[in-house]
């Protein structure tokens, strides 16, 4: 990919992100930006891989896939080691099964419950960056 193409889907993206309402709650560093993405495209890539039901996870995953791709080229450029989105990708994908498996499995009913509660503030920490 082109530098041009890459800052020309940098910037649709943050068009269509600037069009969405929750635009506001973004991170302003590209490298903030680019972990929030991985973060989020983590936790959907956990809740893909444990839940029954793979569509919507899964699209989600990819929404945040690809502003991810847009925005870590400028991620890079402003400092960000290359290796630092997808660590924290993977950081959230461990946090979020663990998270899951506790939810479902636990045996102390205040661990079930505090665990489906973060699960369900994660999620919505990302809906709310694009969706």
């Amino acid at each position: 990919m082109t530098v041009f193409c890459a800052i020309r889907r940098y910037f649709s993206t943050w068009a269509l992100l600037a069009a969405a309402s929750s635009a506001s709650a973004l991170p302003s560093s590209p490298s903030q930006q680019a972990e929030a993405f991985a973060i989020c495209a983590g936790r959907y890539a956990a809740q893909a891989s444990q839940s029954t039901e793979f569509t919507q996870p899964r699209a989600n995953r990819a929404i945040f896939e690809d502003l991810l791709d847009a925005v870590l080229p400028a991620a890079e450029a402003y400092g960000m080691p290359k290796t630092h989105a997808a660590n924290a990708k993977f950081q959230a994908w461990r946090d979020h099964a663990y998270l899951h498996n506790d939810a479902n499995f636990a045996t102390d009913p205040g661990r079930q419950a505090r665990a489906a509660a973060r699960l369900a503030r994660d999620i919505s920490e990302c809906d709310a960056l694009v969706l």
